[in-house]
């Protein structure tokens, strides 16, 4: 956004007219035409998938045309085509290398790639995102199903914990955020967003109470999807009337204490209880199931049994 706004500057300047342009008509991407009292001319503008509100003053209605024409190019030029050439690196089609370097320049330093899967408008969602990255080399489209950002971040698991709270709090509804190993080239972008595709299909499936899916720390899961149907309908049938008669509470225990790696005092912290309360529910969790999951070996067994149970029911 920040190459699209010097652009509009660099419009208003040479044509010498004020003008403001809305996006939806709800923010303000550009503003040179400050007076409320003038008179204005209003026209629909081409935005990518948005649509933005252009005006001038009355005076310069004949203008409107010209004026729509040059940013609705710019505007495509900058973000549609470059977004035609990301869709065309995650299909796995050839690009020339000069292109790439051109449209994806963070890739030479290490970029991630995030999919983003929200249960709300999609372009709503992207309108919001690409507002919060304005001024950064950023990419952010929507692809397939899911939304796509792609970026330089220093902290991985943080970014991604920060886009599930900006966009649960900013458009209030479930978001989920998942991403593979660092690119640093074309193969790997594609490489990253397969990885990322399928750490947000593991984490919707069997993933914990976290809505945020790291590809590399999901070895435990990807290794239960391969288990076979046949060991899975066994540990499901010995293990499904168990975990059905847990209450809510009993379950979110149960996924808080494997999340911290069987640590009683961190997972204690996060559910908000005493570390003598947690114990007491681990205490009914071994006799209810006959699993003690503060022993490693029984917690491996219960945390599979766990899992399979959450695909299956």
């Amino acid at each position: 956004m920040y190459y699209f706004k010097n652009f509009l500057e660099e419009l208003a300047d040479n044509t010498k007219i004020d003008f403001n342009l809305w996006n939806e008509g709800k923010a303000l991407v550009f503003c040179r035409l400050k007076s409320s009292s003038v008179e204005k001319s209003l026209t629909e503008v081409s935005l990518g998938n948005n649509r933005g509100i252009l005006e001038v003053e009355k005076s310069m209605e004949a203008c409107l045309p010209i004026i729509k024409c040059y940013i609705e190019d710019k505007y495509k030029d900058i973000f549609y085509l470059r977004e035609q050439f990301f869709g065309d690196v995650l299909q796995g089609n050839k690009v020339p290398l000069d292109k790439f370097r051109k449209n994806l320049p963070m890739v030479e330093t290490g970029c991630t790639l995030f999919i983003i899967s929200i249960e709300g408008s999609k372009y709503e969602t992207l309108t919001a995102l690409k507002n919060a990255y304005e001024g950064s080399n950023i990419i952010s489209m929507i692809y397939e199903e899911e939304i796509i950002i792609i970026g330089v971040f220093e902290n991985r698991e943080r970014e991604g914990k920060k886009i599930v709270s900006f966009l649960s709090d900013k458009l209030n509804c479930r978001c989920y955020v998942s991403y593979g190993e660092v690119a640093y080239s074309i193969e790997d972008i594609k490489i990253a967003y397969e990885e990322g595709k399928e750490a947000m299909d593991l984490g919707k499936r069997i993933g914990g109470k976290d809505n945020v899916y790291n590809y590399s720390d999901m070895f435990f899961e990807r290794a239960i999807c391969n288990i076979s149907n046949k060991v899975k309908a066994q540990f499901y049938n010995e293990f499904k009337d168990k975990f059905n008669n847990f209450d809510d509470e009993m379950l979110n225990t149960i996924e808080e204490f494997i999340s911290c790696d069987l640590n009683i005092s961190e997972a204690a912290k996060n559910l908000y209880i005493h570390r003598n309360t947690l114990i007491y529910r681990l205490d009914k969790i071994a006799k209810d199931t006959g699993y003690d999951i503060r022993n490693f070996r029984q917690a491996a067994t219960f945390t599979i049994a766990f899992l399979i149970w959450k695909e299956l029911k």
